[in-house]
């Protein structure tokens, strides 16, 4: 089930040409104020989906 959604959700941002970052961004408005904590939030994403798990 995990791998359907990583790989629906990567087939959605193609579609709407948007990144990952970008979307980091917008799921996490607001809630970080330092580019650290922007890259914290972002490799959290990309470590659940190269280990195929869900957020």
């Amino acid at each position: 089930m995990a791998e359907r959604f990583w790989e629906n959700l990567s087939i959605i941002l193609a579609e709407r040409n948007i990144s990952w970052i970008e979307l980091t961004r917008k799921m996490f408005a607001g809630e970080f104020h330092y580019p650290s904590e922007l890259n914290r939030l972002y490799q959290k994403i990309r470590h659940y989906k190269m280990e195929q798990r869900m957020p």
